[in-house]
């Protein structure tokens, strides 16, 4: 069988050149490659993210994200340790310390706000009327705070399993 003849163009036959395939003719065309320079660049890229992917592994922490490694996958809790948590309390007219959710929507916090502030808090325990505010205006229908406390819970771990918890009382703000 003999190789199909090659198709006129324009300079054989005078006449304009075919418009360009659209459609499935055009969806089956081999795509064309990167350029010299594009490949050059894309592998400089690469190498220069796996570079600091590598640095960052060992050498940085939380705050070089997404080069370092996040603490809490890298790390865990000394079976026989503690595990800390932030423990946001409030108080009413009618009702003793209880428990406040951390929820924007509630308090309007979340922990992770909390939490990152807790030497601000210490310092200032003032700050923690902002919490009764926005729980006041998130929650116009409860009665409002008239004290919130932060503390820190420890829970103490004995082989892995909860062996109760002992709290630090980080700041105190009482309503005047």
């Amino acid at each position: 069988m003999s190789p199909p003849a090659p198709s006129p163009s324009a300079d054989d036959t005078g006449a304009a050149p075919a418009p360009p395939e659209t459609g499935a003719a055009a969806a089956t065309a081999e795509p064309r490659g990167l350029s010299r320079t594009g490949r050059a660049l894309r592998l400089v890229a690469c190498t220069v993210c796996l570079a600091l992917l590598t640095f960052g592994t060992f050498f940085w922490d939380d705050f070089h994200f997404p080069f370092g490694p996040f603490r809490m996958y890298s790390t865990r809790n000394d079976p026989n340790g503690t595990i800390q948590v932030a423990i946001l309390q409030g108080r009413t007219e009618s009702q003793d310390w209880h428990d406040l959710p951390f929820h924007p929507d509630i308090t309007g916090v979340n922990r992770a706000e909390v939490e990152g502030q807790i030497p601000l808090f210490e310092a200032d325990p003032d700050r923690l009327s902002v919490i009764a505010d926005a729980m006041a205006a998130q929650q116009p229908h409860l009665e409002p705070l008239t004290g919130v406390r932060l503390i820190n819970r420890y829970h103490l771990l004995e082989e892995r399993r909860l062996n109760g918890h002992r709290d630090d009382l980080i700041a105190v703000w009482e309503a005047p």
